[in-house]
């Protein structure tokens, strides 16, 4: 009898272990970002104040452009991007200030979550501060 209950311990061990291997194995595997119009906000979390603007971006092979309705915030302009895995790279063709990384232009590395026809970009700033950038957009 002490067999048969080991055997079925181990049964039911096997089960669950590729239970949650195959949870685990269900992940956006989506890397490329769909050409064309997005819109969506852009938040500026610092501390305990957030500050949002709507935004709308446009992304053709590896360029992007955008605006927001408010003048500067963020800082979109137009450049190119890079996708590595799940961080998206931006260049910005336009003036970056030495400290971009306290602005709000986009440029540098951000977390990258593509979703279908969603798109989610974020990043934080700071290393005692806690600030952090997200723009999530969805296709138009």
């Amino acid at each position: 009898m002490r067999l048969a209950n080991g055997k079925h311990m181990m049964r039911l061990f096997t089960v669950l272990i590729l239970f949650f291997i195959t949870i685990s194995c269900k992940k956006n595997n989506q890397t490329s970002i769909v050409p064309g119009d997005y819109a969506g906000i852009f938040t500026r979390i610092s501390g305990t104040k957030d500050s949002s603007g709507a935004i709308r971006m446009n992304f053709s092979g590896d360029r992007f452009s955008g605006t927001g309705d408010i003048p500067g915030f963020p800082g979109i302009c137009e450049g190119s991007f890079r996708i590595d895995g799940d961080s998206i790279g931006f260049g910005n063709d336009c003036m970056v200030p030495e400290d971009y990384k306290n602005s709000t232009i986009l440029y540098g590395e951000y977390r990258q979550n593509i979703h279908g026809d969603s798109v989610i970009f974020s990043r934080t700033i700071g290393d005692f501060v806690y600030e952090a950038d997200f723009y999530r957009l969805k296709k138009q």
